[in-house]
């Protein structure tokens, strides 16, 4: 993925798109972009197999619009983030098809998964400024009132998968979530 982002930013550099000081910031979106790409189309790739794309379409959203604002356990290689985030969404989708939950439990449990996650990511600001910690607190509380919506949404309508992969979402936020503040606090940054 590297090697890509760096010809696609020389491409764009050649053509005075953008200019050399701004190299790095392209060539680590590039990255980014290339890798997150690819983890969403395998995980659609397998969504179709097992015919959930549309739960698969959820727990991506609600996976990434949390992520964006929340750390949670990172992995040192591409590969390995990769396979572990293949990983989970398989499970998760297979899990919607498997795992009988009732609704009301699936509120209460995705409820107190996003109030852990509210709580532990604010943990994570001490090396921040003022600003920042007010920012992603703000976007960190919109993304929650957007996923309780959904929430209720799903549960009046009935969609039990749907239902079922936002709070499986939220549960493997809180575990990414506790498990990088964990390593944190015992000094394995």
């Amino acid at each position: 993925m590297e090697w890509i982002a760096k010809r696609l930013t020389n491409y764009i550099l050649a053509k005075q798109v953008i200019s050399e000081e701004n190299r790095a910031a392209y060539e680590y979106g590039f990255q980014m972009g290339l890798e997150q790409s690819i983890c969403i189309l395998v995980s659609m790739l397998i969504a179709t197999c097992m015919n959930r794309v549309w739960e698969c379409i959820l727990l991506l959203v609600v996976f990434f619009l949390q992520r964006a604002y929340v750390k949670g356990i990172h992995m040192k290689q591409y590969w390995s983030c990769f396979l572990l985030s293949c990983g989970v969404v398989t499970a998760g989708l297979y899990g919607c098809g498997c795992i009988e939950i009732s609704g009301r439990t699936e509120l209460v449990v995705t409820i107190v998964c996003l109030g852990i996650v509210q709580i532990a990511a604010g943990r994570f600001a001490e090396d921040e400024d003022e600003a920042a910690i007010r920012f992603y607190n703000k976007q960190r509380k919109r993304i929650a009132c957007l996923v309780m919506v959904m929430v209720c949404v799903l549960y009046v309508v009935r969609w039990k998968s749907g239902l079922f992969v936002i709070c499986y979402t939220e549960l493997v936020m809180v575990v990414s979530t506790l498990a990088q503040l964990g390593k944190e606090k015992l000094g394995n940054k």
